[in-house]
């Protein structure tokens, strides 16, 4: 079976995290998607209440899919933490402490940061727990019973 080792593997889940910033921090996410303009707009000094707003009344044309976006990525993330990391829970920790940190770096950079933002990023993180922990016990007993037929003949 093949493995990637442990630096690669690293450098994939921190390059996703990297990825999941640029989406998150950048002035203008359909310029960046549609016209590869990449632009950053710091903020030294955000409004931390902003994470506390619920705006759910001002959703644009693209909301779904842009919180799709946010489940995905951090699904994603999880994913790629546990193939790191080898343990779900810390992986399943570290990913939630990296959502959060992404909402809040979105106010740094004039984005809306949000908590309900952060629920659907931890709710992406809990369904690929939930899917690792199946394909594990799947795993596990297509093992056990492969090892007990192969025992028998």
């Amino acid at each position: 079976m093949f493995r990637m080792r442990t630096p690669y593997r690293f450098l994939l889940a921190s390059s996703w995290f990297i990825v999941l910033l640029i989406l998150t921090c950048t002035v203008n996410l359909e310029a960046l998607l549609y016209q590869h303009t990449l632009e950053f707009d710091f903020n030294a000094h955000p409004q931390f209440t902003e994470l506390l707003r619920v705006d759910l009344t001002q959703i644009h044309p693209k909301w779904v899919l842009v919180k799709f976006g946010h489940f995905l990525g951090f699904a994603i993330m999880d994913l790629l933490l546990f193939n790191l990391l080898r343990r779900q829970k810390p992986a399943l920790i570290i990913a939630v402490f990296l959502a959060v940190l992404s909402e809040i770096c979105q106010l740094y950079f004039n984005r809306d940061g949000r908590i309900y933002d952060m629920a659907i990023d931890s709710a992406g993180i809990v369904l690929s727990h939930y899917v690792i922990q199946a394909a594990l016990l799947v795993r596990s007993k297509v093992s056990t019973m492969w090892n007990v037929n192969h025992l028998n003949q």
